[in-house]
């Protein structure tokens, strides 16, 4: 996922940042619970971040090939992860 893939961020900008993580937990948990779908409307600076991403994923063919995906015995099947 973009948002944690940490070379392309400045570590001690985000560290500083006040990110709200307990309500953006309890709003995760909520969505999931509810089954809720949806993809958040795309900004400009999403985009760029897109097209950065896209760029170096052209550089380095091995990057998205599937090698990293790892179903761990814990996976109970429920297929929210293929939404």
């Amino acid at each position: 996922m973009v948002d944690n893939y940490l070379p392309v961020f400045d570590m001690a900008e985000q560290m500083g940042m006040e990110k709200h993580v307990e309500e953006q937990l309890t709003a995760a948990v909520q969505a999931v619970s509810r089954w809720e779908r949806g993809v958040p409307e795309a900004t400009e600076e999403g985009r760029r971040l897109h097209a950065q991403v896209a760029a170096m994923n052209r550089e380095q063919s091995a990057f998205n090939d599937g090698s990293q995906i790892t179903i761990l015995d814990s996976c109970i099947g429920c297929g929210r992860c293929m939404l």
